[in-house]
């Protein structure tokens, strides 16, 4: 099974089949982007905490920077989780639930002035943000929150829009699976005795 899935919802105006850019999204991100980023994510915390800080609490920014560096590398246009390919527009978002309206107004301003003929708001599941950031999961945009609206919206608008529901997959290590569901503490600094401080080397837990 990937360690990251991607299922694609239609919003309930929409009648089309998702485009073979898409189903190319859906292929890039099955790939080892979740472990990756969870590696990094490990390794950056760890380097923090021989310093006596907290660290990074979620692990979204990693996601992002590889989610643009893979996209980029498949010949979509962008960054910042804002990608085009010929006439298919994709917003992969883990931000705060403020931006959720702001997210299918680009998707819209894409389609009716930029030509895009689909696009997609891909953002993953409550469960998944559990895993990526468990003390900010209902404050980010959610797959479920976007679905909604988009069900509250229904009437109002025409273009072709899919709803993008990432989850976390089964491969990661017990190893890692302990990294992700770790102690995330509140705070930028953190009581350090020597004796206490983890001295293994960044990247060398989990192997390269």
């Amino acid at each position: 099974m990937p360690e990251v899935k991607l299922e694609y919802v239609p919003a309930p105006w929409t009648k089309a089949a998702f485009s073979p850019a898409l189903a190319e999204v859906r292929e890039l991100l099955d790939g080892d982007i979740w472990r990756d980023a969870t590696v990094a994510f490990h390794d950056k915390k760890q380097q923090a905490q021989a310093k006596g800080k907290v660290g990074p609490q979620g692990i979204q920014r990693f996601l992002n920077d590889l989610i643009d560096s893979t996209m980029v590398e498949a010949g979509w246009e962008g960054e910042d989780g804002r990608f085009r390919k010929s006439d298919t527009w994709v917003r992969i978002t883990f931000r705060h639930q403020m931006s959720l309206e702001g997210d299918i107004l680009e998707a819209l301003r894409a389609n009716k002035k930029e030509g895009a003929i689909q696009t997609a708001i891909i953002a993953a599941s409550t469960d998944f943000l559990k895993l990526i950031t468990p003390k900010d999961v209902h404050a980010l945009c959610s797959f479920e929150k976007f679905r909604a609206k988009c069900l509250d919206l229904n009437g109002c608008l025409d273009f072709t829009l899919f709803i993008g529901r990432l989850d976390s997959g089964e491969t990661l290590s017990s190893e890692l699976m302990a990294v992700v569901r770790g102690p995330r503490p509140r705070g930028k600094t953190i009581p350090v005795r020597k004796s206490a401080v983890d001295t293994t080397k960044p990247g060398t837990l989990f192997g390269d």
